[in-house]
């Protein structure tokens, strides 16, 4: 089978979705209008060349509420994979022994050029517990050309891509396995206290609390009485030295936010309890 490739990561704000549009285009990403799904959610996303982020909120009055969004804790909680079939990637998971959700169809309008049309998307999600830390799912999109438009792309802090996420859990080998199994991959690097999984450019973490905590210090994100969470995500950006200007920019508005050698990163208590980082 081919290697699987990140379709997009997802943070959810449940109910302060204009706040946190707020922070994420003051730390230079460019926000794709307000969508309103048919599940009864609503997002704003930041697109780059082959995936996206996703900040993923609930509208207010109004009783269609999308429940696993608002069952999910604030934060990064949403790890999605492509693929080009829903129905085919729900028989592979079956088979591979993974518990899977039945495929589910929704959209969303999209107003382009004094048109509305529809995006429209298939996912397969695995039940809750079988991998650990958040939601994970696969995606057939079946309109990109309403979703991945050239003028959404361009960032004030250059970012293109998603190039790692982080999963924090007491046993980083056992999970790779898991996910392993889901991705249909055999390969993972391992140490005492890390695992990952290559898909391409993109690598899978997961690592304990302790190796989170030496990495991201006092940006981490500590949530109480959670032994497994999404820790991480970490983008691809062009020019760090486009990060450092959306930063200075950024900490006028009050959000933490520092360069470290080769690394720059928004503190978790800064971005809805997500640390989101940059690299080139």
């Amino acid at each position: 089978m081919p290697v699987p490739s990140v379709d997009h990561a997802v943070i959810n704000v449940l109910y302060d979705m204009d706040a946190a549009a707020d922070v994420f285009r003051a730390l230079g990403f460019h926000l794709t209008p307000r969508g309103f799904h048919s599940l009864g959610s609503i997002n704003h996303l930041m697109m780059f060349g082959q995936d996206y982020l996703e900040l993923v909120g609930l509208p207010t009055g109004t009783d269609k509420i999308r429940r696993e969004v608002a069952d999910s804790p604030r934060g990064l909680n949403g790890l999605v994979f492509l693929t080009e079939d829903a129905d085919a990637e729900y028989t592979r998971l079956l088979a591979a022994g993974v518990p899977t959700e039945l495929p589910l169809a929704f959209g969303r309008p999209v107003d382009l050029d004094g048109t509305t049309q529809e995006a429209k998307f298939r996912t397969v999600r695995l039940k809750p517990g079988f991998v650990q830390g958040g939601r994970v799912y696969f995606c057939e999109q079946r309109t990109r050309h309403l979703v991945w438009r050239p003028e959404w792309q361009s960032h004030a802090n250059g970012a293109v891509a998603i190039a790692g996420f982080t999963v924090v859990v007491p046993d980083p080998a056992a999970e790779a396995r898991r996910y392993a199994t889901v991705l249909g991959q055999t390969a993972a690097v391992r140490s005492a206290d890390t695992a990952a999984l290559r898909l391409g450019d993109f690598a899978l973490e997961m690592m304990t609390s302790d190796a989170y905590l030496d990495r991201y210090g006092d940006q981490a994100f500590r949530p109480e009485g959670r032994e497994a969470y999404m820790g991480a995500v970490t983008l691809r950006t062009t020019s760090l030295a486009d990060v450092d200007a959306c930063f200075a920019a950024a900490r006028d508005h009050g959000i933490a936010c520092r360069r470290d050698g080769a690394r720059a990163t928004v503190s978790a208590s800064s971005a809805f309890d997500s640390v989101i980082a940059f690299i080139e």
